[in-house]
């Protein structure tokens, strides 16, 4: 299953992080444009040009790439059945970024043109290894939780895009849920966050950490928790032992629930006649890209364009003038 870019931001963050590769250098404008035209291609099933298009999005960016990138990558050359540039993609993965989704790669319909490949059980040891490295009874807390999070939030997610059976749930259930998950999460934070601080990668792994921040993000009941958070964050962030582009998140979202202006345009909202996403009031709107790229985001046209892509059934038909 190809992983959507925004889903890796803002849902299934399964994925590990060259933060100090990418956060180090500005991304050129041309690394979006390659992505976007190689996910387009992906979904008309032009798999070996998409393939093409992430090589040219990594050829722009020197050789790095955000890791769901190159995954996707993995997966577009897999269906056109170019193994040995599928494999190159996902070794670079493994290597580099400690890949660790073991039970993700393994049932991954658009990697089955691998599995009869002799590198292909080489490939998924070492993804096995990295995940058993990472296990402990701290990240399974986390990860257990994360799971019960992501479960309701990605069946609202289908029930606003009409994915589901008629009657099957509704939109006042999912909402109640949501709510109870987030609300039995709280205690359990609270009490890692006493005892361990902010989680980071050394504790729980990037993995680990990346969940954690996830659900910090959605306690916006607790607000004085999240700005605690925040702040432990940061001192993890600056011995790049945390997530820069996840704090950028977590800073908006304490903003926006303090009444002040986001600083990364992280936050989105419907707009006026609900026809698109569009970002919480910012902060010098001028230089909000500059400030999204110096924490790896993409620019706010592209995010728009994803957040609408991914949330379609929430938006109405633009009126013809």
């Amino acid at each position: 299953m190809k992983i959507d870019t925004l889903s890796f931001r803002l849902l299934f963050l399964v994925f590990l992080s060259i933060t100090t590769l990418v956060f180090s250098q500005t991304i050129p404008p041309d690394y979006y444009k390659f992505v976007k035209k190689a996910d387009s291609l992906y979904k008309l099933k032009i798999y070996r040009e998409s393939g093409l298009a992430y090589n040219n999005a990594i050829r722009a960016f020197g050789g790095l790439a955000y890791p769901n990138d190159r995954y996707n990558a993995a997966c577009s050359w897999a269906r056109a059945n170019e193994k040995d540039s599928a494999f190159k993609q996902l070794s670079s993965l493994v290597k580099h970024t400690k890949y660790n989704n073991y039970n993700h790669i393994i049932n991954d319909s658009d990697l089955s043109s691998l599995h009869n490949d002799k590198r292909w059980a080489k490939l998924v040891k070492k993804v096995r290894r990295n995940y058993e490295k990472e296990m402990n009874p701290l990240r399974k807390k986390i990860d257990a939780m994360e799971y019960q999070d992501q479960k309701w939030l990605k069946l609202q997610t289908r029930y606003w895009n009409k994915l589901m059976p008629k009657d099957s749930l509704t939109e006042d259930y999912l909402l109640k849920k949501i709510d109870s998950i987030n609300t039995s999460h709280y205690n359990n934070l609270e009490r890692i966050v006493k005892k361990y601080g902010f989680p980071n990668y050394d504790k729980v792994g990037y993995t680990g950490c990346i969940n954690f921040w996830l659900l910090v993000q959605h306690q916006d009941k607790h607000t004085e928790f999240q700005k605690k958070v925040l702040v432990l964050m940061k001192y993890q962030v600056d011995k790049k032992k945390a997530n820069a582009t996840e704090y950028a998140y977590l800073t908006d979202r304490v903003n926006i629930n303090t009444n002040q202006l986001q600083i990364y345009g992280t936050q989105m909202r419907l707009n006026k006649d609900s026809t698109s996403y569009e970002p919480h009031p910012v902060l010098d709107p001028d230089k909000l890209n500059e400030r999204r790229a110096s924490v790896g985001l993409e620019t706010i046209e592209s995010y728009i364009n994803g957040m609408n892509s991914r949330n379609f059934g929430r938006l109405k038909k633009r009126k013809k003038n």
